[in-house]
């Protein structure tokens, strides 16, 4: 541990000091999600985001609702993954955080969850063209930022796990067929990981249905025996045809939670799979 660091306070997840853990589009409310589960499993999260203001609301959320042992473990670095200098800036940083008993463990690829501010937000409006250009855009953009940290994935036998999800339920069917058509790709391109990186654990996860609470929004939060917040969320089981998961209840949204496992726990023998999650719309209480 490094001199004047806090010990993380001890949670009912499992810890993962060991692990530093990178998630794309962390501006968008499911980033932030996934993001902060890893946080409060012990993960170092790089979180990579668009827009600074996104970041920043985010970084405050953070600053007001973690126990400051936690916050140091958020990396926040702004900019697009097809950038050649954010990708330097990634490398710089895992270069940084690495230690003799911490080191890149995982890759999150955020596709479709938009993190641009909500007053630029069009998913509501835009034309299922619009949508579909905007889902390939997410789909391809974080290839520079692959084949940048490509090696020390390799060598460390990492996860990668790509998410393919929306933020909103405006979808007509048109926006529905656009979304599937990119988690056929979303599938595809994760076995091809699978099969040209043997050393690498490639998955794919694809909530069909996500609770709408704002991460980190204290109207839609409860106390934890910790002192902590979490979202109101009521889980249900995620399944592919070789694995299934259930979720424990006082989480946050539990399909964050099923990534951020994923991601930190994920056996090798799993690559090439992908995994389906729903959640009612109305669930029992």
């Amino acid at each position: 541990m490094p001199q004047n660091e806090e010990p993380l306070p001890t949670t009912d997840h499992q810890t993962h000091n060991d692990q530093i853990i990178i998630v794309t589009r962390v501006g968008s409310w499911l980033g932030a999600e996934i993001a902060l589960n890893l946080i409060r499993s012990g993960a170092t999260v790089i979180g990579i985001g668009q827009h600074s203001h996104r970041i920043n609301d985010l970084r405050t959320a953070m600053d007001q609702g973690l126990p400051a042992a936690w916050r140091n473990r958020f990396i926040p670095i702004v900019g697009l993954p097809t950038d050649a200098a954010l990708c330097e800036s990634v490398l710089r940083c895992i270069g940084e955080q690495t230690t003799e008993h911490r080191k890149l463990a995982a890759l999150v690829v955020n596709i479709g969850a938009e993190d641009h501010p909500p007053a630029e937000s069009t998913t509501a409006t835009d034309s299922p063209f619009e949508r579909w250009t905007r889902l390939q855009r997410s789909l391809v953009q974080t290839l520079p930022l692959f084949h940048a940290i490509r090696h020390l994935l390799r060598r460390n036998r990492c996860r990668v796990v790509h998410v393919a999800a929306l933020d909103d339920i405006h979808n007509n069917l048109p926006h529905s067929v656009s979304l599937a058509a990119i988690k056929t790709a979303v599938n595809v391109m994760t076995a091809e990981i699978a099969i040209i990186e043997p050393r690498i654990t490639s998955l794919a996860v694809h909530p069909s249905l996500l609770a709408l609470e704002k991460a980190l929004d204290p109207s839609s939060a409860r106390n934890t025996a910790d002192g902590s917040k979490v979202t109101s969320a009521h889980p249900a089981p995620a399944t592919t045809s070789s694995t299934s998961y259930s979720q424990s209840p006082n989480r946050l949204n539990p399909a964050a939670e099923m990534i951020a496992d994923l991601a930190t726990n994920a056996d090798h023998s799993m690559s090439g799979q992908f995994f389906m999650y729903s959640e009612s719309l109305f669930p029992s209480s």
